[in-house]
């Protein structure tokens, strides 16, 4: 090839190494904004977010939340066993702060009555419409209500209160008994796992006692 020719054609391929770079012949890819975390929200948007109550032990209250589902059971701590105040409760967590539950007591014919919880983080403010017995701390009926505090969250998904004697077994089969005695009428548990009609349970008597008993042995809910 003559020179001439050579480096013209040199000259030419740098031309258009230029022209592409200073162009634009080569594309920028498109700038990626980030999307900004939201912070806040409108009264409109906070209407329509599901409350977020957390199952766990409050001291003097155990809850236990499946889905939208919330059970649960108030015992006065410093009770005597002629002095008792406790109720059991039951609701729908919704969209509405504070949750409105039925509190009664499964071991008696009383009326139901209506309970408020007002949840606050890890905190509630319970409103009663009737105290449970006149032994019951009045703050539950004034107009500031009775606060508790989440002493530690727990993976329960539902309280429930023993109706028949019930054993309690090593594992989900008739054969497998833990104990010789069995759980009485009015002992509360705290569900953890499900087996068909198998219930794994925590005894709410503060020894962290686990095992299986069968869900028939266990006072019905009034509108779970």
């Amino acid at each position: 090839m003559h020179p001439f020719n050579s480096q013209w054609s040199l000259w030419s391929l740098c031309g258009l190494i230029f022209c592409l770079t200073a162009c634009g012949g080569t594309p920028e890819p498109p700038a990626v904004e980030d999307t900004p975390i939201k912070t806040s929200w409108t009264q409109s948007e906070l209407d329509k977010t599901d409350v977020y109550a957390i199952a766990g032990d409050y001291y003097e209250i155990q809850i236990g939340i499946k889905g939208k589902e919330l059970t649960g059971i108030y015992r006065n701590p410093q009770a005597t066993d002629k002095e008792t105040c406790s109720f059991f409760f039951e609701g729908i967590i919704g969209t509405q702060n504070p949750i409105e539950v039925a509190c009664y007591n499964p071991t008696n014919t009383k009326a139901s009555f209506k309970g408020y919880f007002k949840i606050l983080g890890d905190a509630m403010i319970i409103k009663l419409s009737a105290l449970p017995a006149a032994q019951c701390n009045g703050e539950f009926t004034n107009k500031v209500g009775r606060s508790v505090v989440l002493d530690s969250k727990k993976k329960w998904s539902a309280i429930r209160m023993i109706q028949h004697p019930t054993n309690l077994h090593e594992q989900p089969i008739l054969e497998s008994v833990k104990q010789e005695e069995a759980l009485k009428r009015g002992t509360a548990v705290a569900v953890l796992e499900q087996r068909n009609t198998w219930l794994r349970v925590e005894i709410l008597d503060d020894s962290g006692t686990t095992g299986w008993i069968s869900e028939h042995g266990l006072y019905p809910l009034m509108e779970l």
